[in-house]
């Protein structure tokens, strides 16, 4: 779980029915009060030698049923409803950063003499991560005006084609920024947190890229449902 030695709570699902005839049924909602008796978070040390995501282990918790949100046993629901909002909800602010820091690489670049501009493949690569952002704001758009018809976002799959759509953009940006810079990219530098993914740090940000092929469902699996539920394909 991110953050997960800093929170005060966090989201629980929880089998409550086991006799439930389908298997997203049968489960319900809480909020896990992290200060209840059992809980154990073991934080895990990434790339970036950070630990911003945890294991949480809970031994014989026991949490109040006022922690319930909504109704026993149709938690699935609200889950995918939570999940719309960070694979795709949370990306629009993201997807407008990144379009500021592609135009001022750009601004720069057009600037410079000598710059990485003169590159041809650089260019290419650099003009293929401006037009996936320009598609991701327009898809964001789509979202939005979804969320405006229905605030729930269960149904839909549009948000999780965001998520991955941004992540992949993410991680190719990010390693074009670190060809371009080449060695003096890769040095020990100060991370400066702003809520952006473009901190200026290249090779923390390039490896903090790949943390959102993972984060909110690893692209992967979240692949296979699209096959299946968008395109009708057979599960493998």
């Amino acid at each position: 779980s991110s953050y997960a030695k800093w929170a005060d709570y966090c989201l629980l699902l929880a089998r409550t029915n086991p006799d439930a005839p389908k298997k997203h049924a049968g489960i319900s909602y809480f909020i896990l009060d992290m200060k209840s008796p059992g809980v154990t978070v073991r934080p895990i040390r990434q790339a970036t030698g950070q630990s911003e995501f945890a294991e949480i282990f809970l031994d014989d918790v026991e949490i109040p049923a006022e922690n319930l949100i909504g109704e026993e046993n149709a938690g699935w629901l609200i889950a995918q409803s939570t999940l719309s909002a960070e694979r795709g909800l949370i990306i629009f602010e993201y997807a407008e950063r990144m379009e500021k820091a592609l135009k001022a690489d750009l601004d720069e670049a057009l600037r410079s003499e000598g710059s990485w501009w003169a590159d041809d493949q650089h260019r290419r690569d650099f003009m293929r991560a401006y037009a996936e952002m320009r598609a991701l704001q327009h898809l964001i758009r789509r979202m939005l005006a979804e969320i405006e018809s229905e605030a729930q976002m269960g149904g839909s799959n549009t948000p999780a084609q965001v998520k991955i759509h941004f992540s992949e953009i993410l991680r190719r940006y990010t390693d074009l920024r670190l060809r371009i810079e080449g060695l003096d990219a890769q040095k020990s530098a100060p991370v400066i947190h702003g809520g952006g993914l473009q901190t200026g740090n290249r090779m923390y940000d390039f490896l903090m890229s790949y943390a959102w092929t993972i984060a909110g469902g690893a692209n992967e699996i979240i692949k296979n449902v699209i096959a299946e539920r968008v395109l009708g394909l057979p599960r493998g």
